[in-house]
């Protein structure tokens, strides 16, 4: 064999390189293509895997989209059916409230109405220097006296008079708001310290002016602010119980106004209505 090889031509020698050379390019060619196959088979393969996971995470989401869809879409419903719920209910609410209102103020007008004149007289034409048993004794006209009609009061009749009306406003409580209660409350129990505090002290022989009975200071104290009061108590000031008794009446109306507005009935509704939907969001 080695004897074959030497004794081969320059020219054959190259002609069988030559075809070694030419097989390992046809060999090197395949192997690239094979190459670049596998790699296009493996790149299909991925995005095949790829778009799969795709599909896969946008029916998921699609799902999870539909499910928040309808989650919003019952919470929308129950809010509306409570709105609707509520407006029915606010409606008779106020109508309620309505005849509420109107038989408070028509109680509180009967409740002024059984203060005796002698008393309101009294206290909104004198001073109160002027407010002493001397002062309402005197007959200046020779028809009788202060001290007479003080003394003609009858405290059991007057009270007769005086507790159906407050009784009538008392069972109105649950129709009217809390501040609206306390302003009627505190308008009755003030005409009724009225009359019994210029009938006592009278009877003890030392009238007194109203603005010094501690009862009456302490009920107006729960409705009115400090200036208020500072100028309701100034002693030079004559008027000063019509413009108590007119102050608390303008309050009253106030109150009753906001009442009848639908103010109230809105915020009791919105209210109600975030409170419900709180509960269905927890349960849910």
């Amino acid at each position: 064999m080695k004897d074959a090889i030497i004794e081969l031509t320059k020219s054959e020698l190259f002609i069988l390189l030559g075809g070694v050379g030419t097989i390992g390019i046809i060999l090197t060619g395949i192997s690239v293509w094979l190459g670049g196959l596998i790699s296009e088979r493996l790149k299909q393969s991925w995005q095949r895997s790829t778009n799969r996971d795709v599909e896969n995470l946008r029916a998921t989401l699609n799902k999870e989209i539909e499910h928040i869809k309808a989650d919003k879409q019952k919470d929308t419903s129950i809010v509306s059916a409570l709105l609707n719920q509520s407006g029915q209910i606010n409606h008779k609410v106020l109508e309620k409230r309505i005849t509420s209102v109107d038989a408070a103020w028509d109680n509180l007008l009967k409740i002024r109405a059984t203060m005796p004149p002698v008393v309101y007289l009294t206290y909104s034409i004198l001073l109160d220097s002027e407010v002493n048993n001397q002062t309402l004794d005197r007959n200046t006209r020779g028809d009788g006296s202060f001290g007479d009609l003080i003394n003609d009061i009858d405290m059991y009749r007057f009270t007769n008079e005086y507790s159906p009306f407050t009784k009538e406003i008392q069972k109105l409580r649950p129709f009217l708001s809390q501040k609206l209660s306390l302003l009627l409350y505190v308008y009755g129990a003030v005409i009724g310290r009225l009359v019994y505090y210029l009938k006592e002290s009278y009877s003890k022989g030392k009238a007194k002016p109203w603005r010094e009975d501690n009862g009456t200071n302490q009920l107006l104290n729960a409705v009115l602010n400090t200036k208020e009061m500072e100028f309701l108590y100034d002693k030079d000031n004559v008027q000063s119980l019509q413009q108590t008794l007119d102050l608390m009446e303008v309050k009253i109306l106030d109150e009753m106004n906001k009442m009848l507005s639908g103010h109230m009935l809105a915020d009791d509704a919105i209210a109600l209505t975030r409170k419900w939907s709180e509960v269905n969001k927890a349960t849910n």
